[in-house]
């Protein structure tokens, strides 16, 4: 049953592209030249160097963290073993779980409730273990914190910032042929997928 549903949305996933394909080939097939400038309409190049330079300096806020730690390590795990307790103990596991098992639709959903409702409660657990380190002696997060601190450059990013023209590259010098060719794959794959989902 579970592994069903995941074959149903992978399918349905797919069914809905080869409709979006569909309607592209045969825009090609109807109206090529139309087609060919609302492709080059939308190769707009977007530069990414002030979003990449604002990502690439360092904020460092150790310094209130460490002269506020009781407050925040106070506030933190209230909020965690707060919520620890509403999740686990003011209705029980088994409850909660129940109660989350009713929204899911199928198997597939009710795993995925399951797995997040331990990751939430796991997630809460650590974070109340940190937190009451930051309240009573923050400086045993100094390795941490050092190995956390690590400067990532985004250099590598820069080829989002080169110009991919789909009209010239993708596109063959036959755009009808080209777009008859799409339409039939779109087809061939919707009528093999309509079969599974419908």
């Amino acid at each position: 049953m579970f592994m069903e549903e995941i074959d149903l949305w992978l399918s349905t996933t797919v069914f809905y592209m080869a409709g979006v394909l569909l309607i592209f080939g045969l825009a090609l097939v109807v109206i090529p030249e139309q087609t060919r400038r609302i492709v080059h309409l939308l190769n707009r190049w977007v530069s990414t160097e002030d979003f990449f330079a604002a990502i690439n300096k360092p904020r460092y806020q150790e310094h209130s963290i460490y002269r506020y730690h009781r407050i925040f390590g106070g506030l933190f795990a209230i909020f965690a073993a707060l919520s620890i307790y509403m999740l686990g103990f003011y209705t029980s596991i088994e409850t909660s779980l129940k109660g989350l098992e009713a929204f899911a639709e199928g198997a597939f959903y009710k795993w995925l409730f399951i797995i997040l409702y331990y990751v939430l409660l796991g997630l809460n657990v650590i974070v109340l273990g940190i937190s009451m380190v930051v309240f009573v002696k923050p400086s045993l997060l100094k390795h941490v914190e050092s190995w956390s601190n690590r400067w990532i450059t985004t250099d590598n990013f820069e080829a989002l910032d080169r110009v991919h023209d789909i009209s010239e590259n993708d596109l063959p010098g036959r755009p009808r042929l080209f777009g008859a060719f799409v339409s039939i794959s779109a087809l061939y794959m919707m009528f093999m997928l309509g079969g599974v989902i419908y």
